[in-house]
This record gives C-alpha cells, structure tokens and sequence, in this order.
C-alpha cells in the first residue's frame, strides 16, 4: 500500500502568511478604533483653569501624553487668578472639572458673580468729537431768540479700586 505523500511546506506558507496577515489588520484596527474612541471622549470633556494668569475654559483633560497636550483653551475670561480669594484661585489652577461647556460657563459666572468688582471693566467709549466741514466758517450764525438750555451737571465716573478684591498669596 502506497503512503500518503506529506503536505508540501510551501503548501502551508500561504495560509500561515494569509492568516498572520488578517490578524495583524484586525489588531490595527482595533488599535484605531479605540484610540479614536478615546480622542471623542477626551475632546467631550471641559474643566475650568487657568491660561497664564486669566481663567479660562478648556476642552479636553488636563494633561499630555509625549508630546501632544490633551487640552484646547476655548474661552478666556477677564476675571484673573490674583483677584481671587486664595481658595478660589487654588480650585482654578488645579483645574475644576465639569460636565459640560455650559456647566463651565454657570461656574465662572458664579466666580465673577462672588468677585464682581474683580473684573476689568471694559474701557468707556470715547465721547464723539465736532469737526467743521471745510470751507465752514468758525463765526456763529446769527438766531432769532436764544433758546435757553440747561447745563450739563458733571458726574464723577467710579475709580476701580482693588480694596474689595481679594488677592492670593
């Protein structure tokens, strides 16, 4: 009786490679899918810190990983970490964690709303100014009758003043 001739060894190369092949693909893709997963999840989330001396609003987690920074500033406020109380300002540089973007704006309007007077103002508007057309002449016009009208009373505007802010150590 004649014995089976053993499987060629070239003949099982193609499968092992096919197989290697399809394995290796479903892994990277697995990796791509979680790491993409994990990028919404980190661009899904918000805290409120600090951006140099401003508070601020920051999409993402407070962290790196290498050389890629897991956070985006998304909006600056006018309120600053020294015109809080030294509680406050601690909270905000370690970085408050909220649900979501309006959460995060509720919570730096309640600290502007503890803090109102630590917030710059924003600068007056100038007053408009008079200009004679060219060729206009500067000598007033004679009236009829002068219309009486009433003067103007000057109002002092409000200094800023930094004695009801609070500053940190």
């Amino acid at each position: 009786v004649p014995e089976p001739a053993p499987a060629a060894p070239a003949a099982r190369a193609p499968r092992r490679v096919r197989r290697t092949a399809l394995v290796t693909a479903l892994v990277l893709s697995l990796l791509a899918i979680g790491a993409g997963a994990g990028w919404a999840y980190v661009r899904s989330q918000f805290y409120v810190g600090v951006d140099g001396e401003q508070v601020a609003i920051f999409r993402g987690v407070d962290g790196e990983v290498g050389p890629l920074r897991l956070s985006t500033v998304e909006e600056r406020t006018e309120l600053t970490t020294d015109r809080l109380d030294a509680l406050a300002a601690s909270r905000v540089q370690e970085g408050v964690v909220v649900a979501d973007r309006q959460a995060a704006q509720d919570f730096v309007g309640r600290l502007i709303d503890r803090f109102p007077e630590c917030v710059e103002a924003p600068a007056p508007a100038p007053s408009p100014t008079v200009t004679a057309a060219p060729g206009a002449s500067a000598a007033p016009t004679p009236t009829s009758a002068p219309t009486p009208t009433a003067a103007p009373t000057p109002t002092a505007a409000p200094t800023p003043t930094a004695g009801p802010c609070p500053t940190s150590p």
